[in-house]
C-alpha cells in the first residue's frame, strides 16, 4: 500500500505514467522481490512448521484456531487471503492444495476469486501489481 501511494504521488507530480517509468520499474522490482521472499517463506513454513503443528495439536484444535483467525479478519483481508490461497493451490497442483482449496472454499466464493484478484492487482493503470498491459 505504501509503495502504491509513493507511485501515485510520483505519477501525479511528474505529469503522468510515461514520466515515471524508472520509478515504476524500481517499484515493480521491489514487489517482485517481496513475492519471491513470500514464496520462500511459505515453502519453509510448509517444511518446518506444519509438521510440528501436526504433532503438537489435534486436527480439531487446528481447525478451531483457523476458524478464530478467519472470523477475526475484515472483509478485504479475507478476500486477499482467498486470492493468495487460490494462487498457491494452482501453483502446487501435485501437493493436494487444489483439492484442499476446493473442499474448504464454497463454489460461489471460488467463482469470485478471479474478480477479487483483478480488484487487488489491476486497481488502475499504474498499479504495481497490474497483470494486464
Amino acid at each position: 500500500a505504501e509503495a502504491l501511494a509513493e507511485l501515485d504521488a510520483c505519477v501525479a507530480a511528474a505529469g503522468g505514467p510515461a514520466a515515471c517509468r524508472v520509478e515504476r520499474a524500481r517499484a515493480a522490482e521491489r514487489v517482485s522481490n517481496l513475492a519471491r521472499r513470500a514464496r520462500r517463506a511459505f515453502r519453509e513454513r510448509q517444511e518446518c512448521v506444519v509438521p510440528l503443528v501436526r504433532e503438537v495439536y489435534t486436527r480439531k484444535e487446528q481447525e478451531r484456531l483457523n476458524d478464530t483467525i478467519v472470523h477475526s479478519m475484515d472483509k478485504r483481508t479475507a478476500m486477499l487471503n482467498l486470492v493468495f490461497f487460490a494462487e498457491q493451490a494452482s501453483e502446487e497442483r501435485g501437493c493436494g492444495e487444489l483439492d484442499r482449496f476446493r473442499s474448504q472454499v464454497p463454489k460461489p466464493i471460488r467463482m469470485l476469486v478471479p474478480l477479487w484478484k483483478r480488484q487487488f492487482y489491476d486497481v488502475h493503470e499504474t498499479s504495481l501489481l497490474r497483470t494486464t498491459r
